[in-house]
């Protein structure tokens, strides 16, 4: 068994000497060479994971090489890398995802080795979890090569630049479905030389504004009867329901992080709407531009479009919940709008959500006004009609845990309840 293990990390060596045995201008002292940084960092967490894994043993053959100024460097970390990935899947067996070495350069194999590390900690523990004191590197280095490759080249090129949270569980599929709409879309709807650099010339949008041209989608559609536009990414000024037979192009996003805002422009309008409440995809609502970079002027001229109003909540005529502050409501509560509500923003945020209490008042709380009569938020009916258990209670009121932004979600006290709710991003609070 010894000699199989021998023969295949002197295979290893072999395959690898080539791309690193080169001029190493790294002189002693301060490394500022970028390939041996990432190096450096790849040991530092693969001792971590293999501690986590072996405690302070270590399998026959390990090298512990961490010099910056050793030229074997390279094929050290990747030795120790294969020796460690034999104790999680067994001699000489890894799964298809695994890179291994190659013959092409040492950034390459550099890439590669944390590839396959970031690869063997989601397989030794679970994916995305990771030992205290983990280094990492960059999220695109999870990919597969076709995905790096793409990516990079598009952003060697200065006409793409990749926007995906980076601790999405999927982040790669996403990654790669983004990259691939940029190229379908943009790219061989209308070739350009990748690293020739792009025109963005401003045209005159549907609803007045001005954009630049670039990636848009269009034939979008609402997906519900209750999709709502707004004048801003903060859903503060509701212009209207948009017909569910209206057809839009979206055009740019908010980059600001968990909003769902997309800017729609079509017949007579440009507005920002929720873009999950329409026909538009994740990966295509990633892919938009940011709107910050355009010149966006909101306006509703449609038939449908409504005086612009301070977001209050919204009922749907069909949903039998009555109308308007006062109507009729589930066991004699009345609907009150957002206006009435108190949010205490008690912290936590995590991943989109945070941890609030609520109380429900008789008269309008904003702007400085008495919340007097309020009462507390026992109950909160999610958008799929079943309550959304709480996690807690300060002063006697309950904590739940809500998504950032505009829901269909219904906050209920004893005697009142609201159509929807907005929970407000932590810059805005």
């Amino acid at each position: 068994m010894r000699k199989v293990i021998c023969v295949g990390l002197i295979s290893f060596v072999l395959l690898l000497l080539p791309a690193f045995v080169m001029a190493q201008d790294t002189a002693p002292g301060t490394i500022t060479d970028p390939v041996i940084l990432d190096l450096i960092d790849a040991r530092l967490d693969l001792e971590n994971l293999a501690t986590n894994q072996l405690g302070s043993s270590r399998p026959t053959g390990w090298t512990n090489n961490g010099d910056g100024n050793s030229p074997s460097l390279l094929v050290d970390v990747r030795l120790d890398l294969e020796l460690l990935a034999n104790t999680v899947f067994g001699i000489n067996k890894r799964p298809a995802e695994w890179f291994g070495a190659s013959r092409t350069t040492r950034e390459a194999n550099t890439r590669d080795i944390r590839h396959d590390l970031e690869f063997l900690a989601d397989s030794a523990l679970q994916p995305n979890v990771r030992p205290p004191g983990w280094i990492g590197g960059d999220a695109i280095l999870r990919c597969d090569r076709a995905t790096q490759n793409l990516i990079r080249l598009l952003e060697q090129g200065g006409v793409f630049t990749l926007s995906v949270d980076p601790n999405l569980s999927n982040f790669c599929a996403v990654a790669a479905e983004q990259a691939n709409l940029f190229v379908e879309v943009t790219l061989l709807s209308n070739p350009v030389g990748v690293g020739g650099g792009t025109s963005s010339t401003p045209t005159q949008n549907q609803g007045g504004g001005s954009v630049v041209s670039g990636q848009s989608f269009g034939g979008i559609r609402p997906s519900t009867n209750v999709t709502v536009g707004f004048l801003d990414r903060h859903a503060h000024t509701r212009i209207g329901v948009i017909p569910e037979d209206v057809t839009m192009t979206a055009v740019a996003r908010s980059y600001t992080q968990f909003s769902n805002m997309a800017v729609m422009q079509g017949d007579g309008f440009e507005i920002f709407v929720d873009y999950t409440y329409t026909t538009l995809s994740d990966a295509q609502f990633e892919a938009l531009p940011d709107v910050n970079n355009f010149n966006i002027s909101p306006i509703c001229e449609a038939d449908w479009c409504t005086a612009p109003a301070p977001h209050r909540g919204f009922i749907p005529a069909s949903s039998g919940f009555g109308g308007g502050q006062g109507g009729g409501g589930f066991g004699g509560q009345s609907l009150v709008p957002l206006d009435n509500i108190v949010i205490f923003y008690d912290g936590g945020d995590n991943e989109g959500t945070t941890l609030v209490r609520m109380q429900l008042c008789p008269q309008n709380t904003q702007g400085g006004s008495n919340a007097n009569n309020c009462q507390p938020v026992t109950q909160v009916i999610g958008e799929n009609g079943f309550p959304i258990p709480p996690v807690g209670s300060a002063g006697g009121i309950p904590q739940f845990r809500l998504p950032y932004g505009f829901s269909r979600s219904s906050a209920r006290s004893a005697s009142f309840f609201t159509a929807d709710l907005w929970i407000a991003f932590p810059d805005e609070r």
